[in-house]
């Protein structure tokens, strides 16, 4: 008897978090443990455990760190003096478990990552080996359009030392993978005050990763530059300048995040290489916030959670724990008989 007779299968392969851990009303993990005996077999427990963990690989300044998230565990059957005898057929144990709404959604980058998994173990008795399974379970939230991330203004303008009028926007606050973010540049000299020539417009896509272990007040962040391009403005004559440069979402990007634990943000900066009449070279900077979905998050987000019992649904098909039989009485009649099942 091998491992595969064990299938754990989930009615939803990604659980999603609607809004933000303060508002959300959390999710629901529900499906079936399928043992799958071809022959009489021996069973002393079968268990299924839920768990949630919080791990950092560390680096020079990111700590080795483990921690617990949150953890369940269904004993379908209980352990007890004497073992079970499962027939050969399909025997099926439903579970369902409300996850609240606040837990942390899944990630993993660099250095650290948060998992959860399903882990199966069904015991053998004697010299019989146990047989385990495990899956991972996905949890993923969707932002809805009220958060902070939605309602904030994509348009940066303002004055540069007081003699350039500047003004940097992009047409949306959140993207997703593969898409290419339009970023409008616009300049305009103010009167009276000596001209830039404007060399290139640079945008770039930076990602933001911030690790902060549990039970820690220490946060360390990194940063990588994920994506850029840069528009020449060599040819133009005038100091005004009205131009759309476009950044390309890479798939190597990681959707936006805010645990507890790890943070995954992301920024647009702009930089705008000029030159005035005295041959001096001056940069100016912008930076606008964006937020990175998974296509599935987009699509999420537009639509309200839903929830219909999994158990109430496919209450015939639950699993009633076979009978229990005296394993001393029956070790002695499979001796004398000498003939032992698996």
């Amino acid at each position: 008897m091998t491992d595969d007779l064990l299938d754990i299968q989930l009615r939803e392969n990604v659980l999603t978090m609607h809004g933000s851990p303060e508002e959300s009303v959390g999710s629901v993990l529900s499906g079936s443990l399928v043992f799958n005996v071809t022959e009489l077999t021996k069973v002393k427990s079968i268990t299924l455990k839920f768990e949630g963990k919080l791990e950092f690989k560390g680096d020079k300044d990111v700590l080795v760190d483990t921690s617990t998230v949150t953890q369940h565990t269904w004993n379908f059957l209980e352990q007890q003096r004497s073992h079970y005898n499962l027939p050969p057929s399909k025997h099926i144990f439903n579970f369902e478990l409300p996850l609240s709404g606040d837990l942390p959604e899944s990630v993993r980058v660099n250095y650290g990552m948060i998992v959860y998994r399903l882990v199966a173990v069904v015991k053998r008795p004697g010299l019989f080996k146990d047989l385990k399974t495990k899956r991972e379970v996905k949890i993923q939230r969707a932002p809805l359009p009220s958060m902070v991330e939605y309602t904030n203004n994509n348009t940066v303008t303002g004055i540069w030392d007081q003699r350039l009028e500047y003004s940097v926007s992009s047409p949306s606050p959140s993207y997703t993978f593969g898409d290419s973010i339009p970023i409008k540049v616009t300049l305009r000299p103010k009167a009276g005050h000596y001209p830039f020539r404007v060399l290139k417009v640079k945008a770039s896509l930076s990602e933001y990763t911030l690790y902060r272990p549990s039970g820690s007040v220490t946060t360390v962040t990194r940063v990588e530059e994920i994506s850029d391009n840069v528009h020449d403005c060599f040819g133009m004559e005038s100091s005004f300048i009205n131009e759309t440069i476009q950044v390309h979402i890479p798939r190597i990007a990681r959707n936006d995040c805010l645990t507890n634990f790890i943070n995954v943000s992301h920024k647009l900066l702009v930089r705008i290489y000029m030159i005035d009449c005295h041959r001096r070279q001056k940069i100016l900077y912008s930076n606008i916030p964006v937020v990175i979905q998974s296509d599935t998050q987009l699509e999420l987000s537009q639509s309200p959670p839903n929830y219909t019992s999994y158990l109430s649904d496919s209450s015939d098909d639950m699993c009633t724990p076979p009978p229990y039989y005296d394993f001393n009485q029956y070790s002695s009649s499979v001796s004398s008989s000498g003939d032992e099942s698996m």
